[in-house]
């Protein structure tokens, strides 16, 4: 099977549309449909991205190893023979869990019907930027949450959320995410 057939396969199994697998990706719908039809190639970046929204091996796709999905035990026993990698994954998925506490409600107040898909991305896109100036797998997530609320009420820190959230928005609408 080639790479093309294989991505079609890919979406046929999740059950999504040709555009719910583009947004995922990064690319346009038409983009999508030209890689389906093998009238063009999807980079190694993307096909990466691919494999990460949806666990499917990229040993499958390149070089047809294995099953298409990776089986959930294979990645519980790589977390689990790696004690330090799941307390520094547990300690990140605890403060982005603090991020969203306080970040959803800020978008939700200005936008009700904002999607779930828009409202993560903005506060991954916040985390990230944070994260890498913070120590914050050092914190508890009290003194996250202390910080998140100084930055509330200190600074334009509402208006950098908001403006997140416009350009996760225009940019899924545009398809380029």
């Amino acid at each position: 099977m080639n790479e093309n057939e294989k991505i079609k396969e890919i979406r046929k199994q999740l059950g999504l549309t040709q555009q719910e697998m583009a947004d995922s990706i990064g690319v346009s719908k038409q983009y999508f449909s030209k890689v389906e039809n093998g009238l063009t190639e999807l980079s190694k970046e993307k096909i990466t991205k691919l494999c990460n929204c949806y666990g499917i091996s990229l040993d499958w796709i390149l070089s047809d190893k294995g099953g298409m999905f990776i089986k959930e035990n294979e990645i519980i026993n790589n977390l689990t023979h790696d004690v330090d990698n799941i307390h520094g994954v547990s300690a990140i998925l605890g403060a982005f869990s603090v991020y969203i506490e306080i970040i959803f409600p800020i978008i939700e107040k200005e936008h009700p019907l904002a999607i779930i898909k828009d409202k993560i991305s903005t506060v991954q896109s916040l985390f990230i930027d944070d994260l890498f100036k913070s120590d914050y797998i050092k914190k508890s997530y009290t003194e996250i949450r202390d910080i998140l609320n100084k930055k509330l009420s200190e600074t334009d820190y509402k208006d950098k959320i908001l403006n997140t959230y416009y350009k996760v928005f225009v940019q899924r609408c545009e398809g380029n995410n």
